[in-house]
């Protein structure tokens, strides 16, 4: 909590509810033909800036990597992309300063996603 004096009077300023901390994403992306890979690592520094006031608390830095891959496949004249991956693989506990109560976000994800587009 920051303090101030305006004319002899003591001022409580409280933190803006619901700021976010830094936070960063970085991807590298390998593509050869109709094929692609990517891996991603993001993540947010520690919140320790916060509204006691509106319910906040403390949220702990974090950091996610994921990991995909995705193949274009041509069936006549359609076009169909499937990809697989999978977010946060190492099963990272974790929560973002928005999240109320510090409830934890998911674990571990894999997807499969298939795409079909028609010309």
């Amino acid at each position: 909590m920051l303090t101030a004096r305006l004319r002899d009077k003591k001022v409580s300023i409280e933190n803006l509810p619901l700021v976010q901390p830094l936070t960063y994403y970085s991807a590298l992306i390998f593509q050869k033909g109709l094929f692609s890979a990517e891996g991603s690592i993001e993540g947010s520094l520690k919140q320790s800036e916060f509204s006691r006031e509106f319910g906040e608390n403390l949220t702990p830095a974090y950091t996610l990597v994921n990991l995909s891959a995705s193949q274009i496949l041509y069936l006549n004249q359609q076009k169909m992309t499937i990809e697989i991956g999978a977010e946060n693989i190492f099963d990272t506990y974790y929560s973002t300063f928005s999240d109320w109560n510090n409830i934890p976000r998911r674990g571990r994800n894999i997807f499969v996603n298939l795409n079909y587009m028609m010309f």
